[in-house]
């Protein structure tokens, strides 16, 4: 939790982790290349539910 402020009625919540399979290893013959794209329905992304209680 990031903070709370009461007289707003703000709450932040940052979760952040890190999926190992995710990382670029260069391989022999590509050592060039300097960043991988991907659109984000091909990644697993956690199930993310806001209810106003």
């Amino acid at each position: 939790m990031i903070g709370v402020e009461s007289k707003r009625e703000l709450f932040v919540y940052l979760q952040e982790w890190r999926d190992e399979r995710l990382k670029w290893t260069p391989a022999a013959g590509n050592g060039n290349i300097k960043s991988v794209f991907s659109t984000s329905d091909i990644i697993w992304k956690p199930e993310l539910v806001i209810d106003n209680a």
